[in-house]
């Protein structure tokens, strides 16, 4: 059995709440743009300023695609392969 303190159930609560705002973050900019079938070929890894999209090109190709949010709101957009 462990034993969790206080500042195991804070940093916990952290991860959650950098979670939850990153996936809402994703929802926003790009998830709710999209319909739900084209999601079987894609995958999203989400962080806290951020996420990486990768899917299959028209050519069949795997294609990835990262966006961060800056501090100041701004988003930005780097092909990674």
């Amino acid at each position: 059995m462990t034993i969790v303190g206080p500042r195991d159930r804070a940093r916990s609560a952290r991860m959650a709440k950098v979670a939850s705002t990153g996936l809402a973050r994703f929802y926003a900019i790009f998830a709710k743009h999209y319909p739900r079938d084209w999601w079987k070929g894609t995958k999203a890894r989400v962080s806290e300023h951020g996420f990486v999209l990768r899917f299959h090109t028209w050519e069949g190709r795997i294609s990835e695609q990262e966006f961060r949010v800056t501090k100041d709101r701004r988003l930005l957009t780097r092909v990674v392969r």
